[in-house]
């Protein structure tokens, strides 16, 4: 319990930061204080919630996301080290990418470029146009 209200805090001081920044801000908010999702993602997973991540086009950053939750999950469940390098390989060698190809007909993620998201969402160097 005591981590679900510490996670609820601390996502919630990352959102207030990005909401303040982007009001100030002429440009949009820096890909790091999108991070809060994380957190949120961890809370919704420990108090069994059901949620949905998706983008606009359904395909990229779907996938992106996908892949971050189940490297997470092998980490929680299968004690898997490094969540980041684990999302990267299913990025680069797994489903994820074969369904990129046959919504884009490119092996490439292509409708996100890695310098606009948050480093545990970007795709893996040599994956996007």
């Amino acid at each position: 319990m005591q981590e679900i209200a510490q996670l609820l805090h601390v996502s919630q001081e990352q959102l207030d930061m990005a909401t303040s920044s982007a009001k100030n801000a002429k440009h949009a908010v820096a890909p790091e204080s999108s991070t809060w999702v994380l957190g949120l993602n961890r809370v919704a997973r420990l108090v069994g919630a059901g949620r949905v991540t998706t983008c606009k086009d359904g395909m990229d950053l779907s996938s992106l996301s996908a892949t971050l939750e189940f490297a997470h999950l092998l980490r929680d469940n299968h004690q898997i080290q490094h969540v980041e390098d684990t999302a990267d390989t299913l990025r680069m060698r797994g489903v994820r990418r074969a369904n990129v190809q046959k919504n884009t007909y490119q092996r490439n993620y292509t409708t996100v470029l890695r310098e606009h998201l948050a480093q545990p969402y970007k795709p893996p160097r040599g994956t996007s146009s």
